[in-house]
């Protein structure tokens, strides 16, 4: 299972045969890589634990990986092996290492051990082969299946210990705007800082990776993991629905898609119907007329222009509605909503007398309450309409630049 090697492991897990042929080949602290068209065959989910597993290393050590759909500037290929004697391999070539990944279509631990295998053996280390003294839950290398841990699917602690006295330890942060090609299906991922991924018109996996990241992923079949850090995903003009409460692959209107560790939603320019998770969110309609639900966590909706209805949730919330006539319902905790000036008028559905508060916006100097005989009270800036509170008359007293 890869290039031919004396099978030697010393004590730090590293085989400096292998050292100096990568170290040859990967020069430079950016390293490209990329799957070959056949690597198609391997279907979304093996691809996607890929592209995390390569972005969990970049993490660790001091190599910057960055994904490519460029052949010439590739140093590592990841491609379709469906015949031969080995699970997979690694060689070196002219230029460039070529991982040799064998799949018979399934995600199973196996199939993910045989990728940081060989992914092990382009970054430098060696491995132990079929000696017994040796198996899988020493290290990634072994060909011994672990007594305890199976097949593992990521490095155990020699494993990273070895790849740290190879490159080093990580050492920086910085930003990344990664553009795919439009009628591609790309595969991006981000570092450590808060990154732009910007997708095609196919089937796209974007990972960002830590930070606070934003991925735009467009139209196709796309995967969209914001990985640690709070992530926004930004959708098309057209019209979305847009559920962070599930992983599951969805019917967003941009595709099929599936969203993993998002916290915040962009929603575009069409009529979209968004609904958050039990995190804090921050959802936002943007144009179009919107639904936004919070549900549960401290989340944070913003209508945008439009006539837009916003709930809350369970959560201590803030709405937003923005511009156009919108319907804020703040439901359990204790909500803020926020009027502004000249910004069309807002109708709150279901404010709670000593619970909830109304912040008035900048440029708000003129304020007239009134109170009508229908049980509702009318908010105004001079003679602008800004809010009709349903069941308030008589309750709102100003204090602060909020109305309680």
């Amino acid at each position: 299972m890869g290039i031919t090697t004396n099978q030697l492991i010393n004590a730090g897990g590293v085989s400096q045969y292998f050292v100096d042929i990568v170290k040859g080949e990967l020069q430079g602290e950016t390293v490209h890589w990329q799957f070959q068209d056949d690597s198609d065959h391997y279907g979304a989910e093996y691809k996607n634990y890929m592209v995390q597993t390569v972005a969990r290393l970049d993490n660790i050590i001091d190599l910057d990986f960055e994904y490519t759909g460029n052949y010439s500037q590739s140093v590592i290929d990841v491609r379709l092996n469906d015949s031969g004697p080995f699970c997979g391999q690694a060689a070196a070539m002219d230029g460039y290492i070529e991982l040799d990944i064998w799949t018979n279509g399934s995600n199973s631990n196996d199939r993910k051990n045989t990728f940081i295998h060989e992914l092990g053996h382009a970054l430098g280390l060696g491995e132990p082969g079929w000696n017994r003294r040796w198996d899988q839950d020493d290290t990634a290398m072994s060909y011994n299946k672990g007594n305890v841990g199976g097949y593992a699917t990521w490095y155990r602690s020699s494993d990273i210990n070895a790849l740290i006295s190879i490159w080093g330890r990580e050492n920086d942060h910085k930003n990344q705007t990664q553009r795919g090609k439009a009628n591609l299906a790309n595969n991006l991922y981000g570092g450590k800082g808060n990154d732009k991924l910007f997708g095609g018109n196919k089937s796209d996996i974007l990972s960002g990776g830590n930070g606070a990241d934003s991925l735009f992923a467009s139209l196709g079949n796309d995967t969209i993991n914001g990985g640690s850090g709070r992530d926004t995903a930004q959708f098309s003009s057209r019209s979305n629905r847009i559920n962070l409460n599930t992983t599951s692959w969805q019917n967003t209107g941009d595709g099929r898609d599936r969203l993993i560790s998002i916290e915040n939603v962009n929603a575009g320019s069409g009529n979209d119907v968004v609904t958050g998770n039990r995190g804090a969110n921050t959802l936002k309609g943007q144009n179009g007329h919107d639904v936004l639900n919070g549900a549960a966590g401290r989340d944070y909706l913003i209508g945008g222009r439009g006539n837009d209805r916003l709930k809350g949730g369970s959560g201590n919330d803030k709405l937003l509605g923005g511009q156009g006539n919108d319907k804020l319902w703040g439901q359990g905790g204790r909500d803020t909503f926020v009027l502004s000036e000249g910004a069309g008028y807002d109708r709150i559905m279901d404010f709670r007398n000593g619970q909830d508060r109304i912040q008035l916006g900048s440029g708000v100097d003129n304020l007239r309450i009134n109170n009508h005989r229908n049980g509702h009270a009318y908010v105004y800036e001079g003679r602008d309409l800004m809010a009709v509170v349903n069941g308030a008359a008589g309750d709102l007293q100003e204090k602060d630049n909020f109305l309680v």
